[in-house]
């Protein structure tokens, strides 16, 4: 499913983000200080930890649909789906502080286990990136979280997240072609 030219209204005020345009969006508002709430962290780590079974799901719903035929709701579905895993990802991308980035990257779009995470960046996981501690792997992971919420506030997605973290109404997200 080609992306190109396709819109998604993200906040009340109904701004319109090209899913083409969301990366150049997301890095224009990274690195930005704005105040978070602790409700608002955890609604951005909700989002954060359902984006390995969204990626899942979207990626069966690609292979389904060129074997069977799938009801128009499935679809809608799939285009939310997508949309959201798209912007949890291009967020995590966006992280500047290469420990952050990669620390998201191994919990929320390879959804590794956090001792297993945690473990791979004391030894060292990649060539470039030192060892680190539990201790610093907590604090890196925090604002990292931190970071990708001011993104997910201000593009307006946090909206979405209900008390008790679960997506909401998502009556007033619009998909425009």
């Amino acid at each position: 499913m080609s992306n190109s030219g396709r819109s998604v209204m993200l906040n009340s005020s109904q701004t319109k983000i090209k899913i083409v345009d969301l990366e150049e969006a997301l890095k224009s508002v990274a690195g930005m200080d704005i105040g978070i709430s602790v409700e608002e962290l955890k609604k951005t780590e909700y989002l954060l930890s359902i984006n390995p079974e969204l990626s899942g799901l979207t990626k069966s719903y690609e292979f389904s649909v060129n074997t069977k035929f799938v009801k128009s709701a499935a679809s809608e579905l799939y285009v939310l789906y997508k949309t959201l895993s798209t912007i949890i990802q291009t967020s995590i991308k966006n992280v500047v502080n290469p420990y952050e980035k990669v620390i998201l990257e191994l919990l929320y779009i390879k959804a590794m286990k956090y001792q297993k995470a945690q473990m791979y960046m004391e030894k060292g996981y990649q060539a470039d990136i030192y060892p680190i501690s539990a201790t610093t792997f907590a604090d890196r992971r925090r604002k990292a979280i931190k970071c990708v919420a001011q993104s997910f506030r201000i593009i307006g997605i946090l909206e979405y997240v209900q008390d008790g973290c679960r997506i909401g109404d998502l009556s007033s997200l619009k998909f425009v072609q």
